[in-house]
Parts: structure tokens; sequence; C-alpha cells
């Protein structure tokens, strides 16, 4: 899927957030990762898209992304 694709299909999943796994690929065959920002902000949703990366983890349930040494009792 291109940032196009990506963003109607969180749209008319109607997404609060979207997590894009793999966004850092893109950029290995020339699409930019950024670009994802620019077309959300012409749908309703997602609401908030959170790059992963590598040693970050994330909760469903819970906004933000953290790196795995920063997480709070886990």
């Amino acid at each position: 899927m291109d940032e196009n694709q990506v963003t109607e299909a969180a749209d008319r999943l109607e997404l609060s957030r979207l997590v894009p796994s793999h966004h850092d690929m893109w950029q290995g065959v020339g699409a930019d990762p950024k670009v994802l920002h620019e077309h959300a902000v012409s749908h309703v949703h997602p609401r908030g898209i959170e790059p992963p990366h590598v040693d970050c983890s994330f909760r469903l349930s819970e906004p933000g992304i953290r790196r795995i040494g920063a997480l709070d009792g886990d």
C-alpha cells in the first residue's frame, strides 16, 4: 500500500490511531513515510499517526510509543 491507500483505509475503518509498521522501509522504494501525515489531514481518521521504531513498544489501549527500557513497571 502507498501512503494514499493507507490513509484511505484508516479513514474507512475509522481508526483513531494508526501505527504503520515497516514505514521506515518505504524510503528504500522511493516513498516518503512523512507523507502519511500530509495525507491524513485531509481525512477525519486516523486522529493520530504513531510510527514505531526499533527498541520501542506500544499498547493498543494507550496512546504513545515508548522506548522499551523506559517502560514503567514492565
